[in-house]
């Protein structure tokens, strides 16, 4: 319960974050609250950075892969399947790296 929590929390703050930058890019016009169309919206251009640093992240195998991995899947809920899927590929390989980070945490 504790972790899921933690990562719950640690969730919230990522998207804070990313509304906060949605919000001082002057490229991207949001007025209001953001809905998640909106951060989809924000996110869709650089989607392609942001799977390689969720890769990467989990390639390393650190402390806080787990947590990259949940985030992971609050990404795709947001993005949704009509942004996910041109890079389906690369989502499914990061899968499975989360896949095999998961087989790792359940025998140590």
């Amino acid at each position: 319960m504790y972790v899921y929590v933690s990562v719950l929390g640690y969730v919230l703050q990522v998207l804070q974050g990313l509304r906060m930058l949605a919000v001082q890019d002057e490229q991207f016009a949001v007025s209001g609250p953001m809905s998640e169309e909106d951060m989809a919206n924000y996110l869709r251009p650089k989607l392609l950075g942001i799977l390689h640093y969720f890769k990467s992240k989990l390639q390393r195998q650190e402390d806080d892969s787990m947590m990259a991995l949940q985030s992971f899947t609050e990404l795709i809920k947001i993005l949704g399947a009509g942004n996910i899927t041109p890079m389906k590929d690369k989502v499914i390989a990061i899968l499975r790296l989360g896949l095999s980070l998961d087989e790792q945490y359940q025998r140590a």
